[in-house]
């Protein structure tokens, strides 16, 4: 479990570097996009079976925090070298 303080320390690489693929389920031959099972992080696989879609969207959430504070520093940055140069 990761708590909210925590969440800062999750590997941003995870959402980056897990690739969404294009299937087809045999039984209908519906075409779907997703994460394979053999692709997936260990943290987002339920029982080993299938992929924890709230694990991955809380993943993802945490990725999208960080991405936010991130750009947030930059625009900061961007601010304040511009009040600088004036």
């Amino acid at each position: 479990i990761v708590f909210p303080k925590e969440a800062n320390k999750l590997d941003p690489n995870i959402v980056k570097n897990t690739p969404i693929i294009k299937y087809r389920i045999r039984q209908n031959d519906k075409k779907l996009v997703g994460v394979s099972l053999e692709d997936a992080p260990s943290d987002i696989i339920y029982l080993y079976n299938g992929v924890d879609l709230f694990c991955m969207v809380s993943l993802l959430w945490a990725a999208v925090q960080q991405q936010q504070v991130i750009i947030e520093d930059l625009l900061n940055n961007s601010k304040e070298e511009e009040e600088g140069s004036e």
